[in-house]
């Protein structure tokens, strides 16, 4: 099996559902023969914020000398990216060799009478058998969804478990509440677990304390009293405990999810691993995610925000609040099992214009079906598919200040590689 032919095979699973239970994904796992509790694992639930917090706590490590396995989703450019060691994606190569494998071992299983496995459950196969075949240092592995019923939570102990910011999302999976999407979350606490929660979420904190009581783990939360950070939407310094940092992930909540990371790597330190606090500045500085708050062009300014939820929405919100005077127009596309009324009627207060788009996912809410979602239609109007709808819209953009690009990272990151694509041609016809 060849790279193309590999990329096939794991997206011919795209339809299949999110299946409860950890039961045939570790029998895949004991066929494909290796021993995933010889690694040392920092466990990633929440939310919104896991991915940035997984890269910023690989990248504290890497700084340490460290060999740092990732693990992450979705993608935005290319789907080696949900692989990683060391910020170096899996190699085609390896990535066709060891889906051939996984392929092998999930035909003996259907043979046997097994059922299929789901596309998340092959692709963290894969990612367990490359750190194990790589033999890293460390896993940054960040939750699929939820925790407790997640196929990454199949190892049995972690250095750290880290539960990033909750809300609402999900909920026809983990449940109709934030307290039972949290409890779902705090699957990931092991017995003995150091465990660092995300700041200033007080609605769980208590759901979080119990689970960690219950397994005799300790719980640290970032002291958001000992933080400052500059009055702007890119807030690229702010000071912890003393010290100063610096950062490329531009907004107010990706200081929150800085702090989550060194509240992890002082953890780690408490544990004996040799990791100092230059080291610390120098992973949260290095630190850079396409499609979070991304400005991938100026004048006009184009900003990539992946936000989707509720959560991600009001965060962009908050950054949108720094560019007073500007006309913003906003390009969105979601999926149909999001909270797309509540995402409308947010981005309608801060948009002089909104355009909805969609792609040819099958998840994907329809332009049609989603403008229903808008009390007012004045300023709302149907792009249609984005692959057709953008080049034009950027050819002529002239009538606004800052164009936004936001919702699903499907629909964000077809629009990342039109943009791209458009800025390389333009430089060489130059």
């Amino acid at each position: 099996m060849n790279y193309i032919e590999s990329i096939e095979y794991i997206e011919s699973f795209k339809l299949s559902k999110t299946k409860l239970g950890l039961q045939n994904f570790e029998r895949l796992i004991n066929n494909l023969c290796i021993n995933i509790d010889d690694l040392k694992y920092i466990h990633i639930a929440g939310t919104n914020g896991k991915g940035s917090i997984t890269k910023m706590t690989a990248n504290i490590l890497k700084a340490g000398g460290y060999k740092v396995g990732i693990f992450v989703s979705p993608y935005i450019v290319n789907f080696r990216e949900r692989i990683q060691i060391n910020d170096e994606f899996i190699s085609e190569i390896d990535l066709a060799r060891i889906v051939t494998i996984v392929k092998e071992k999930i035909e003996d299983m259907n043979k046997s009478g097994y059922p299929t496995p789901t596309q998340f459950e092959v692709i963290t196969a894969i990612g367990f058998y490359y750190f194990c075949e790589k033999k890293v240092d460390f896993v940054c592995l960040e939750v699929g969804l939820g925790g407790k019923h997640d196929c990454t939570n199949i190892i049995k102990n972690s250095l750290v478990s880290v539960i990033a910011n909750i809300g609402m999302d999900h909920m026809e999976i983990l449940g109709d509440t934030i307290e039972k999407i949290a409890l779902d979350k705090a699957g990931i606490i092991k017995k003995n677990n150091q465990v660092v929660l995300y700041p200033g979420a007080n609605c769980v904190t208590k759901i979080i304390e119990q689970e960690c009581l219950k397994n005799n783990s300790i719980l640290t939360i970032p002291n958001i009293k000992l933080l400052w950070y500059d009055n702007d939407f890119k807030c690229e310094n702010f000071i912890y405990k003393g010290e100063k940092y610096h950062k490329k992930l531009y907004g107010e909540y990706q200081v929150y999810n800085a702090i989550t990371a060194i509240e992890v790597a002082k953890r780690l330190m408490t544990l004996g691993y040799d990791i100092t606090n230059e080291n610390i500045k120098q992973g949260i500085f290095n630190t850079t995610f396409p499609a979070r708050f991304e400005i991938i062009k100026d004048n006009p300014m184009i900003i990539l925000d992946g936000a989707h939820n509720e959560q991600g929405v009001n965060a962009l919100i908050k950054n949108i609040a720094y560019l007073k005077g500007k006309k913003v127009t906003i390009i969105v596309g979601v999926m149909q099992d999001k909270e797309h009324k509540t995402i409308a009627n947010m981005l309608q207060k801060v948009a002089n214009e909104i355009v909805l788009v969609e792609n040819n996912l099958p998840r994907c809410l329809k332009c049609s079906e989603f403008i229903k979602d808008f009390d007012t239609k004045e300023n709302v109007i149907i792009g249609g598919n984005i692959e057709n709808y953008l080049p034009s819209y950027l050819q002529n953009m002239s009538n606004c200040d800052i164009l936004i690009i936001c919702g699903s990272l499907y629909i964000v990151s077809e629009a990342r590689e039109i943009i791209r694509e458009k800025c390389r041609r333009n430089y060489v016809n130059s």
